[in-house]
């Protein structure tokens, strides 16, 4: 049988036609993204076709959303990420501090933490924010440089607990400070 340029196959003049087994062999000649339920549903196909490396199987879940590839041994997942935008955090500022920026911001398993704050930040460990929900949290600590008033430095830290917190050492308490944290989440 020939193939079109996409490997698709199909019957020329010089092959001998038999319908049922040129469209099988037609239909199965497409590679194609198969609709199905869950994994379950997607493992039973795999079972009747026998992928392999050259010839793997494509499953669109329901259940999840996800395109998975799977080559006779292994699963791979290919996630359509969504973009939550920036979600502003300033209700979860500790009493005194105040921001002209505090957002965070979550593509697929990567998050962004940003803010700009006011307030009082003496030297040491200083919890500036609380609460933030379990799809934000880092699995440990997440860290980012911090910049505070006349040039100072420090850490920024992302708690697993939903809390962020500045660190620095140098002296006199500070009346600013500036952050970004990025990190994955993973799984």
């Amino acid at each position: 049988m020939a193939q079109t340029a996409t490997k698709i196959e199909y019957p020329t003049g010089q092959d001998p036609f038999q319908p049922h087994r040129d469209m099988k062999r037609l239909a199965e000649s497409a590679p194609v993204i198969v609709p199905v339920a869950d994994r379950s549903e997607a493992d039973d196909i795999a079972t009747i076709l026998a992928p392999t490396t050259q010839t793997p199987l494509f499953v669109n879940r329901a259940d999840t959303g996800d395109i998975e590839r799977y080559d006779g041994t292994t699963w791979a997942t290919f996630r359509a990420y969504d973009d939550t935008g920036y979600h502003d955090f300033t209700h979860r500022l500790r009493s005194g501090i105040t921001a002209t920026r505090a957002a965070l911001r979550r593509i697929g398993e990567h998050v962004e933490v940003r803010a700009s704050l006011s307030g009082s930040f003496p030297e040491g460990t200083t919890e500036v924010a609380s609460g933030l929900t379990e799809m934000w949290l880092p699995r440990s600590n997440a860290q980012g440089a911090c910049y505070l008033q006349n040039g100072y430095s420090g850490v920024a830290f992302f708690r697993p607990d939903g809390s962020i917190a500045i660190s620095w050492r140098g002296g006199s308490t500070r009346n600013s400070a500036q952050f970004t944290i990025s990190f994955f989440r993973g799984e």
